[in-house]
């Protein structure tokens, strides 16, 4: 954990300025300011490009009432806009920017900021025009769970050698890629959400695998967050390689377990989608699951959208195979096929979002 003081107060005679006047006009800032779409768990915030668009601040409400930890990633090409977006502590000022580059420079591991004793974390936009840029925050609080001992890493410079590890959460405002290698026996789970949420039911398992040896995985991951859990109980051995890499593609080589959703979206009942200039709803529309040969697929699908805008699965020879949903079981279907392909595609509206989680009998690709 970095204490506010090494990263705020660096001599920058515009810098302490400007943070004087944001103490000054703090007070007028937090009147205009109202409620935004923050995505809240039970003990986490994410927040997003989506939040800081002509506002002139951000309140992330309950979460540093005591204790929290905060993560920051940023696309480099938006550093400038970063820099003028300033988390409030009862130490000062600290903009996104240094907050996203902190990291543990023998591990690589995202350094948090802790932030205590503040009911209400404002975060100020002091950007002309109050434009925004494409940037995520992680607020999670002390009661959640691997608080103390989760790792989290930047997408694009994660490159984690074998290693124990319980609990690992990667984050980025870009759209990335997961890879971990083939290893020994073990155990995961993924989630499309912080650390705290891999306990708790509110969010859905979007990978599961419990194998000898593992198989490995490739998790396209068309939002800014993901969590591992690995099964240390039952698994006695360390983590496989893990890697990442920006971009997403909408087409998946077929894996024994995988999914494939729509963007910025994370299965996680009643609340708010990721939201991000990124992620273009028509981005790996369709997606699409392939294999070289024919498999046995078992989907589990949930979805609100309109019948008129369903999710429409195809199949290799191009035949129509299923239309999903809200009208179906409350926009829940498990369904089953034997294919090498399949694509799904849809007409995404405002608020509206898919999950489709798959197990196959694909063959591990090494």
């Amino acid at each position: 954990v970095i204490p506010v003081a090494s990263i705020y107060g660096r001599g920058n005679p515009l810098r302490i300025f400007l943070v004087i006047m944001l103490r000054s006009i703090a007070f007028a800032l937090l009147v205009l300011s109202t409620a935004e779409a923050i995505v809240d768990f039970n003990d986490s915030a994410i927040v997003d490009q989506s939040d800081f668009i002509s506002r002139s601040s951000v309140p992330v409400n309950g979460f540093c009432r005591d204790l929290c930890h905060i993560y920051a990633s940023i696309a480099p090409e938006h550093r400038d806009i970063a820099d003028k977006l300033l988390i409030q502590t009862p130490k000062g000022f600290v903009s996104v920017a240094e907050l996203a580059y902190l990291k543990d420079a023998k591990t690589g591991r995202k350094l948090p900021l802790e932030v205590k004793n503040t009911p209400t974390l404002w975060i100020m936009n002091t950007n002309a025009n109050l434009i925004s840029g494409n940037v995520v925050l992680y607020v999670v609080n002390h009661n959640g769970g691997y608080f103390d001992s989760a790792e989290v890493y930047e997408a694009a410079e994660l490159d984690r050698k074998p290693s124990f590890a319980r609990a690992i959460t990667i984050l980025s405002a870009r759209p990335f890629t997961l890879r971990e290698s083939n290893y020994m026996a073990m155990g995961v789970i993924a989630k499309l959400a912080g650390f705290d949420t891999l306990d708790p039911l509110t969010c859905p398992t979007v990978y599961s695998m419990a194998s000898s040896p593992f198989p490995g995985f490739t998790l396209a991951i068309n939002g800014p967050i993901v969590s591992l859990l690995y099964d240390l109980n039952s698994y006695k051995n360390p983590a496989g390689a893990l890697k990442a890499e920006i971009g997403f593609t909408g087409e998946h080589q077929m894996e024994q377990s995988g999914f494939v959703a729509s963007a910025g979206w994370h299965g996680c009942a009643g609340r708010e989608a990721y939201q991000s200039s990124y992620y273009n709803q028509t981005m790996g529309n369709p997606q699409r699951l392939y294999d070289s040969t024919v498999q046995d697929i078992s989907l589990n699908v949930e979805t609100n959208t309109n019948e008129a805008d369903a999710l429409i699965l195809t199949s290799s020879n191009g035949t129509e195979l299923a239309r999903f949903h809200d009208n179906d079981k409350d926009g829940k279907s498990v369904v089953q096929f034997k294919d090498s392909r399949l694509d799904f595609t849809w007409t995404p509206q405002i608020n509206t979002h898919y999950l489709v989680r798959y197990n196959s009998t694909a063959k591990p690709v090494y």
